[in-house]
């Protein structure tokens, strides 16, 4: 989306929470309805601390995780037994 002169998205407030500790909190209190989105994303310090991540570069952490096959099995493997056909049915129709 356009982002209007003096703001940030929720996305990029979202990324720079990875990175910015006082981001973080802020972009937290939004997410918890504890701040509007233009005490937060369009405050000028958030703003400015925003895309001094964005200027270096940074981005979202790498994710680690299992792809879809590998996590049916995983929830197929732990699952009881009575409930494994039916995962394995639900992952595979995914």
């Amino acid at each position: 989306p356009v982002v209007p002169p003096g703001r940030v998205s929720n996305g990029q407030a979202w990324m720079a929470a990875h990175h910015d500790r006082e981001v973080w909190t802020r972009f937290t209190r939004l997410q918890q309805l504890l701040a509007t989105t233009d005490e937060v994303l369009g405050d000028a310090d958030t703003v400015s601390r925003v895309q001094a991540v964005v200027n270096l570069g940074l981005g979202l952490p790498a994710l680690d995780a299992p792809d879809h096959d590998t996590f049916g099995d995983i929830l197929a493997a732990h699952a009881p037994a009575q409930r494994r056909r039916y995962l394995r049915r639900l992952v595979a129709s995914a």
